[in-house]
């Protein structure tokens, strides 16, 4: 349930229940703190619109403010938007793309929208930037131009979502290990990414969710610069196919597939239930929800 206004509210918290009325949401920011990005969110779209607030970070404060408003203003107007999709209105015509905030990172980063609806159930979509080439975060060729990083939170492990800096750095060492351990499952068994001794995985340089909780399928003799398919599944396996008439599959390494063709950064951030196609190795990857299919 959203706050109301009372008495024993401070001049800030009034005048943020004030923006939520009257403009359909309220801009928090924060400022860069601790190695971390600043970043931006709206506090009210759910509660007016039933839309997801909106989370961007990693550029300068006026611009995020802008763009989180120019998204209300649309929102407002009865425009939707939705996970894994590409915009192009979000800053100056750039296609920005959005992806679902796991729900434990509000803890975290949306202090402000968890005392407004005093609760830990309301959706984020949270909207990527690309460079000046159109490519994101997870793409070998992204380029950051000396922008800061922007977090991964539609990943659930902090190291994934790349906020374990960020978590160190508020609960100090021995506090970080402890959050940290929760993500740790140690009854998991290794897959074959995870257990593969052609490659090391340096978790900055690597797209994908953590190897040792990957399994990756594919058909028979593929090799990552032959494919021509790939789908995310829901439980969170990747299939990769070079040709149609096949449906057999065997476990392969991921690292390998990726490590063949440099486009699989392009895909690591596909969410679960979609799919990529191309016609050739040569053309873009093109996307969509494996329901439309």
């Amino acid at each position: 349930m959203a706050k109301r206004f009372a008495p024993e509210m401070d001049l800030r918290q009034r005048r943020m229940l004030q923006n939520v009325d009257e403009y359909g949401c309220h801009v928090a920011f924060i400022r860069e703190f601790e190695g971390l990005a600043p970043f931006a969110y709206s506090v009210g779209l759910y509660h007016n619109f039933r839309h997801p607030e909106i989370f961007i970070s990693g550029l300068p404060i006026e611009q995020m403010t802008r763009a989180v408003n120019g998204l209300a203003e649309k929102i407002r107007g009865g425009k939707m938007y939705d996970a894994g999709f590409d915009y192009p209105e979000v800053l100056g015509g750039a296609a920005c793309r959005f992806h679902l905030v796991q729900s434990h990172w509000q803890m975290l980063f949306l202090d402000v929208a968890r005392w407004f609806y005093d609760a830990d159930d309301f959706p984020v979509l949270q909207c990527f930037w690309p460079d000046e080439r159109q490519n994101y975060p997870w793409s070998v060729f992204f380029s950051a131009d000396g922008r800061a990083p922007q977090p991964w939170l539609f990943r659930e492990d902090a190291r994934d979502a790349r906020v374990d800096g960020f978590v160190r750095a508020r609960y100090g060492d021995e506090g970080a290990d402890e959050v940290l351990k929760i993500f740790d499952d140690k009854s998991a068994a290794p897959t074959l990414t995870s257990s593969c001794s052609r490659h090391h995985y340096d978790p900055r340089d690597w797209p994908f969710d953590r190897p040792g909780k990957i399994r990756a399928f594919s058909q028979p003799g593929v090799r990552g610069g032959r494919v021509l398919a790939a789908f995310h599944e829901s439980d969170g396996s990747w299939f990769f196919m070079s040709r149609r008439e096949e449906d057999k599959r065997v476990e392969v390494c991921l690292g390998c597939l990726a490590g063949d063709d440099l486009s699989f950064g392009d895909i690591a951030d596909l969410p679960r239930g979609w799919s990529v196609r191309r016609r050739n190795p040569a053309e873009p990857w093109e996307r969509r929800p494996m329901a439309l299919e």
